[in-house]
Protein backbone atom coordinates (compact mmCIF):
# COMPACT_ATOMS: atom_id res chain seq x y z
CA UNK A 1 0.00 0.00 0.00
CA UNK A 2 1.57 3.24 -0.67
CA UNK A 3 2.13 6.04 1.72
CA UNK A 4 1.07 3.92 4.48
CA UNK A 5 4.78 2.63 6.83
CA UNK A 6 4.95 -0.30 9.53
CA UNK A 7 7.83 0.60 11.74
CA UNK A 8 9.23 -1.67 14.76
CA UNK A 9 10.99 -0.32 17.50
CA UNK A 10 9.71 3.12 16.75
CA UNK A 11 10.11 4.32 20.27
CA UNK A 12 14.11 4.66 21.37
CA UNK A 13 14.53 3.21 24.54
CA UNK A 14 15.03 7.08 26.23
CA UNK A 15 11.62 7.92 25.26
CA UNK A 16 10.06 4.79 26.12
CA UNK A 17 11.33 5.40 29.62
CA UNK A 18 9.79 9.15 29.34
CA UNK A 19 6.38 7.61 28.56
CA UNK A 20 6.90 5.47 31.42
CA UNK A 21 7.19 8.73 33.99
CA UNK A 22 4.51 10.30 32.07
CA UNK A 23 1.75 7.43 32.24
CA UNK A 24 2.01 8.15 36.21
CA UNK A 25 0.63 11.89 35.57
CA UNK A 26 -1.89 11.12 32.83
CA UNK A 27 -5.24 13.20 33.19
CA UNK A 28 -8.26 11.16 31.67
CA UNK A 29 -9.58 13.20 28.76
CA UNK A 30 -12.65 11.06 27.74
CA UNK A 31 -14.31 7.79 28.22
CA UNK A 32 -15.93 6.60 25.16
CA UNK A 33 -18.45 3.51 26.32
CA UNK A 34 -19.07 2.96 22.63
CA UNK A 35 -15.55 2.60 21.62
CA UNK A 36 -14.46 0.82 24.72
CA UNK A 37 -11.83 3.42 25.36
CA UNK A 38 -10.41 5.96 27.28
CA UNK A 39 -8.10 8.70 26.52
CA UNK A 40 -5.68 10.48 28.20
CA UNK A 41 -4.54 13.60 27.46
CA UNK A 42 -0.18 13.92 28.60
CA UNK A 43 2.48 16.34 27.53
CA UNK A 44 5.21 15.29 25.84
CA UNK A 45 8.36 16.96 26.82
CA UNK A 46 9.80 19.15 23.68
CA UNK A 47 12.82 17.45 23.10
CA UNK A 48 10.88 13.83 22.33
CA UNK A 49 8.08 15.53 20.19
CA UNK A 50 10.39 17.22 18.32
CA UNK A 51 12.89 13.85 17.81
CA UNK A 52 9.41 11.61 16.92
CA UNK A 53 8.89 14.38 14.54
CA UNK A 54 12.37 14.66 13.02
CA UNK A 55 12.16 10.46 12.50
CA UNK A 56 8.83 10.54 11.02
CA UNK A 57 9.82 13.85 8.49
CA UNK A 58 12.49 11.44 7.02
CA UNK A 59 10.74 8.48 7.20
CA UNK A 60 7.89 9.81 4.96
CA UNK A 61 10.30 12.08 2.87
CA UNK A 62 8.44 15.58 3.48
CA UNK A 63 8.42 18.08 6.49
CA UNK A 64 5.89 18.09 8.94
CA UNK A 65 4.37 19.95 11.40
CA UNK A 66 4.74 19.79 15.14
CA UNK A 67 2.91 17.02 16.90
CA UNK A 68 -0.19 16.15 18.65
CA UNK A 69 -0.70 13.05 20.75
CA UNK A 70 -2.79 11.09 22.84
CA UNK A 71 -3.20 7.87 24.77
CA UNK A 72 -5.86 5.92 24.50
CA UNK A 73 -6.48 2.62 26.22
CA UNK A 74 -8.73 -0.20 25.20
CA UNK A 75 -10.47 -2.50 27.73
CA UNK A 76 -13.64 -4.17 27.93
CA UNK A 77 -13.87 -2.30 31.40
CA UNK A 78 -15.08 0.74 29.23
CA UNK A 79 -17.01 -0.89 27.13
CA UNK A 80 -16.63 -3.54 24.77
CA UNK A 81 -13.73 -2.06 22.57
CA UNK A 82 -15.20 -1.70 19.03
CA UNK A 83 -13.64 0.20 15.97
CA UNK A 84 -15.43 0.19 12.62
CA UNK A 85 -14.16 1.44 9.46
CA UNK A 86 -13.68 5.28 9.82
CA UNK A 87 -11.64 8.06 8.14
CA UNK A 88 -10.98 10.59 11.00
CA UNK A 89 -11.90 13.77 9.19
CA UNK A 90 -9.87 15.90 10.80
CA UNK A 91 -7.16 18.23 10.02
CA UNK A 92 -4.28 15.90 9.94
CA UNK A 93 -2.47 14.32 7.42
CA UNK A 94 -0.54 11.56 8.79
CA UNK A 95 -1.01 9.37 11.95
CA UNK A 96 1.44 7.53 13.89
CA UNK A 97 -0.87 4.41 15.54
CA UNK A 98 1.44 2.97 17.78
CA UNK A 99 1.37 0.30 20.15
CA UNK A 100 2.78 1.14 23.46
CA UNK A 101 1.58 -2.05 25.61
CA UNK A 102 -1.15 -4.58 25.60
CA UNK A 103 -1.61 -7.95 26.75
CA UNK A 104 -3.52 -9.40 23.75
CA UNK A 105 -3.61 -9.07 20.04
CA UNK A 106 -5.60 -6.86 17.99
CA UNK A 107 -4.27 -5.81 14.70
CA UNK A 108 -5.24 -2.80 12.65
CA UNK A 109 -7.15 -2.23 9.52
CA UNK A 110 -6.06 0.04 6.99
CA UNK A 111 -8.04 -0.03 3.77
CA UNK A 112 -8.17 -3.89 2.95
CA UNK A 113 -4.60 -4.72 4.99
CA UNK A 114 -4.73 -5.85 8.57
CA UNK A 115 -1.44 -5.51 10.30
CA UNK A 116 -0.23 -7.48 13.18
CA UNK A 117 0.40 -4.94 16.48
CA UNK A 118 2.68 -5.17 18.93
CA UNK A 119 4.46 -3.41 21.59
CA UNK A 120 6.66 -0.60 20.50
CA UNK A 121 5.32 -0.70 16.64
CA UNK A 122 3.76 1.80 14.29
CA UNK A 123 1.56 1.96 11.36
CA UNK A 124 1.75 5.36 9.79
CA UNK A 125 -0.88 6.79 7.60
CA UNK A 126 -3.06 9.62 6.43
CA UNK A 127 -6.61 8.97 8.67
CA UNK A 128 -8.00 10.87 6.09
CA UNK A 129 -6.70 9.20 2.73
CA UNK A 130 -7.42 5.70 3.46
CA UNK A 131 -9.87 4.24 5.84
CA UNK A 132 -8.81 2.51 9.28
CA UNK A 133 -10.76 -0.06 11.85
CA UNK A 134 -10.28 -2.75 13.91
CA UNK A 135 -10.95 -6.46 13.50
CA UNK A 136 -13.93 -7.82 15.76
CA UNK A 137 -12.82 -8.90 18.71
CA UNK A 138 -14.42 -9.62 22.52
CA UNK A 139 -11.70 -8.37 24.83
CA UNK A 140 -12.17 -10.46 28.04
CA UNK A 141 -11.50 -8.95 31.50
CA UNK A 142 -7.88 -7.86 31.98
CA UNK A 143 -7.24 -7.93 28.26
CA UNK A 144 -5.91 -4.43 27.49
CA UNK A 145 -4.22 -2.08 24.55
CA UNK A 146 -2.92 0.95 24.89
CA UNK A 147 -2.09 2.89 22.24
CA UNK A 148 -0.50 6.48 21.60
CA UNK A 149 -1.91 8.62 18.53
CA UNK A 150 0.92 10.71 17.15
CA UNK A 151 -0.96 13.65 14.84
CA UNK A 152 1.03 15.64 12.56
CA UNK A 153 -1.47 18.72 11.19
CA UNK A 154 -1.42 19.47 7.14
CA UNK A 155 1.18 21.29 6.18
CA UNK A 156 -0.92 22.52 3.12
CA UNK A 157 -3.33 24.44 4.79
CA UNK A 158 -5.93 22.12 4.29
CA UNK A 159 -7.91 21.80 7.80
CA UNK A 160 -11.06 20.90 6.98
CA UNK A 161 -11.44 17.33 5.92
CA UNK A 162 -15.00 16.64 7.71
CA UNK A 163 -16.55 16.08 4.43
CA UNK A 164 -15.42 12.57 4.85
CA UNK A 165 -16.50 11.81 8.06
CA UNK A 166 -19.18 8.95 6.96
CA UNK A 167 -21.26 6.65 8.35
CA UNK A 168 -19.95 3.56 8.37
CA UNK A 169 -22.81 2.06 6.80
CA UNK A 170 -21.68 3.82 3.64
CA UNK A 171 -20.63 2.10 0.57
CA UNK A 172 -16.83 3.07 0.21
CA UNK A 173 -16.43 0.62 3.36
CA UNK A 174 -18.40 -2.13 1.67
CA UNK A 175 -14.96 -4.13 1.32
CA UNK A 176 -13.92 -3.49 4.49
CA UNK A 177 -16.65 -4.59 6.06
CA UNK A 178 -16.67 -8.17 4.08
CA UNK A 179 -12.97 -8.44 5.39
CA UNK A 180 -13.59 -7.15 8.72
CA UNK A 181 -16.96 -9.73 9.18
CA UNK A 182 -15.11 -12.46 8.07
CA UNK A 183 -11.94 -12.17 10.28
Amino acid sequence: MKNVYEVSDFLLPEELSTIERMMKDRKIEKEDGVLGRILYTVTFPLEMKEAIQERVSKLVGKELNSIGGVFAEYSSKHGQPNLPPHFDGDNNSLIVDYQYRGNTSWGLGVDTTVFEMEDNKAIIFNPNEYPHWRPRKTFEEGEVITMIFFRFPDRSGKTDYSHIRMNQDHDIFADIRKIRDNI
